[in-house]
């Protein structure tokens, strides 16, 4: 019988591996700030507190990051105005 060594990644994973890289290489994280013009967010009110920690480390160093973060209410503010 031969065993089979699978390796799955789901989201929550992908998160933690990420910010596990971003933290531990100075310069990974630098790289990967530097080359993210504008970072969007949605439904932001619904994030952990592992996927903010992430938002930060991306656009930690930059002095203006462009991030833009939607949140439900403002969803319902834009109806408003809009109907």
């Amino acid at each position: 019988m031969k065993l089979v060594t699978i390796i799955i990644f789901d989201f929550d994973d992908m998160i933690l591996w990420t910010i596990e890289k971003l933290e531990e290489d100075e310069a990974f994280q630098s790289n990967v700030s530097h080359g993210i013009k504008y970072l969007f967010v949605d439904e932001f009110q619904d994030t952990s507190v592992i996927q903010n920690k992430l938002v930060d480390l991306l656009i930690k160093r930059k002095k203006n990051p462009n991030i833009f973060l939607l949140l439900e209410t403002m969803i319902k503010v834009f109806i408003v105005f809009k109907e």
